[in-house]
């Protein structure tokens, strides 16, 4: 079963994606966006790169928000020495980091109201692993959100004795189940960390 893939965006501008020599267009980028809508996929935009205006900017920001990206992750250009773009006229460093400033802030207004909506409601997950330490008798579930890209992650004190616990063994890894999101952990490169303390298996 494939529970999460990589979705290649890297901008919103179809002229920086030429500058940046990625081989595709926005056109292609929304195609795809549309086919995997509601499916798991991690994905990158690259901001501040060499070329880069507010307007192209502002068409990265029209693009997140369009499909409601609150799970994209925004990786800051490093100029690399040896790579084409090390040889073009960098951004000015103030516009640099107000252009990252930008695409970030947009992503995480979504992925605020996205978490707001998902507390103490039933998200669907794969079961991804259940570890145990006898001498705490201490367990920790992790889960794959089916819909986005981040973990769902549930630690159980006494495991001996719980009913949780108990189910989790009898799991396997790839099985679909309803997790009730508690809270949110934090937000790492490959999405969001939340905690659950209960679940249904589908």
């Amino acid at each position: 079963k494939i529970h999460r893939f990589e979705l290649g965006i890297q901008h919103g501008c179809d002229e920086m994606l030429n500058i940046m020599n990625v081989h595709s267009t926005t056109e292609q980028i929304r195609y795809y966006l549309k086919r995997f809508a509601g499916k798991a996929f991690h994905s990158i935009v690259v901001i501040g790169h060499p070329g880069e205006t507010m307007e192209s900017v502002e068409k990265v920001i029209a693009l997140i928000e369009e499909y409601n990206l609150w799970h994209m992750q925004v990786s800051p250009f490093i100029n690399t020495p040896n790579t084409p773009s090390f040889l073009m006229e960098q951004l000015p460093e103030a516009e640099y980091n107000k252009h990252i400033t930008l695409v970030k802030t947009a992503v995480k207004k979504l992925e605020t109201a996205f978490m707001h909506q998902a507390i103490q409601t039933m998200i669907p997950a794969y079961f991804k692993e259940c570890s145990y330490d006898a001498k705490f008798d201490t367990a920790i579930v992790y889960l794959s959100p089916t819909e986005f890209s981040g973990t769902l992650k549930c630690s159980i004190h006494n495991a001996s004795t719980s009913e949780l616990f108990h189910l989790m063994e009898k799991m396997h890894t790839g099985d679909k189940v309803l997790a009730h999101v508690t809270s949110i952990s934090k937000r790492t490169n490959h999405g969001p960390i939340i905690k659950f303390d209960k679940l249904e298996v589908i």
